[in-house]
């Protein structure tokens, strides 16, 4: 079983202005950047939760 999801190209539309305005170098760096800020909120948002020291909001 894979493990790939189809996604339309005009998904990609925004990240591609990203780019395009210079904030990233190409749409690899772009995807890697969201997907690591995200996973940087999920982190911090569980660990709020738990009680610990969360000051990132």
């Amino acid at each position: 079983m894979e493990n790939y999801v189809k996604v339309s190209k005009d998904v990609f539309a925004p990240i591609v202005e990203l780019v395009r305005i210079g904030l990233f170098r190409d749409e690899k760096d772009a995807l890697v950047g969201i997907i690591r800020e995200q996973v940087a909120l999920r982190y911090w948002a569980k660990v709020e939760v738990r009680g610990f020291v969360g000051t990132c909001w």
